[in-house]
């Protein structure tokens, strides 16, 4: 149930923000979008999701448009976690998780398992009674991460979902995301950090400017001659087997003038 997107253009008035781009994720693994800023990382994921028209292409998990999908049908499929955090109710946290149900059309007692199940694995069950204006920012994170688990998705998608976390919160984060695709999740992730991606990720994507520069396994995507080009940085990097990089002592390397 591979996740491929053709061709796929996004235009935001005059700019074309994503142009005429192609790959494949592959299901059940975990692969993370990286690049500069502006790359167009967050525009492709919100492609991905569904929730964003495109102006060329098509997006297909198992040769099924996911634009042609019932809304309904899609959102049993698809979570997307985009980069704002926002609740525009003052509501309680286990409102807002059950607000990953509406989708489905279960049982009250699934209902009241899945929340539950969500509430669990983020480690925010503790806070199911504090209303939303008493979170701080890492704590709503969490929050809108279990109300998407709630709604128990094939494919997770997260826009820098580690951003508002404690280093702790991060690694309870990166573990969890681990558990998930062992349990067959197919998990779409754009990470700023590298090393984070290099450590959590089974394949990589890497933007810059609207287009794909590479695409691959970890190792395959991650290396000296890539981050120099996209990112304009030298490391060191270490291949530890199976897939597995460790990335450090970054340099900026002067641009040339």
């Amino acid at each position: 149930m591979n996740l491929d997107f053709n061709d796929i253009s996004v235009h935001i008035g005059h700019e074309k923000i994503l142009s005429n781009i192609s790959g494949q994720v592959q299901a059940g693994k975990i692969t993370a979008i990286i690049g500069p800023n502006g790359a167009g990382k967050s525009t492709l994921l919100s492609a991905l999701s569904g929730l964003r028209a495109i102006n060329t292409g098509n997006i297909q998990i198992s040769d099924n448009d996911i634009h042609a999908m019932d809304m309904k049908e899609r959102a049993q499929l698809i979570g997307y976690l985009p980069q704002r955090n926002e609740v525009n109710w003052n509501i309680s946290v286990r409102h807002i998780v059950a607000l990953g149900r509406i989708p489905h059309n279960s049982h009250k007692d699934d209902h009241e398992k899945a929340i539950q199940n969500a509430m669990l694995m983020v480690n925010v069950h503790h806070l199911a009674d504090r209303k939303s204006a008493h979170l701080s920012g890492g704590e709503l994170s969490r929050v809108l991460f279990a109300r998407l688990l709630a709604g128990e998705p094939e494919w997770i998608l997260l826009d820098e979902p580690m951003a508002n976390l404690d280093l702790a919160h991060q690694l309870d984060m990166a573990k969890l995301l681990k558990t998930l695709r062992q349990k067959g999740k197919s998990i779409i992730i754009i990470l700023h950090d590298l090393q984070q991606a290099a450590q959590l990720a089974d394949n990589i994507i890497i933007m810059n400017s609207g287009c794909i520069h590479a695409i691959g396994t970890t190792s395959q995507a991650l290396t000296r001659h890539n981050l120099n080009i996209i990112f304009g940085v030298d490391a060191q990097i270490n291949n530890n087997g199976d897939n597995m990089l460790n990335i450090g002592n970054f340099t900026r390397i002067p641009s040339k003038k």
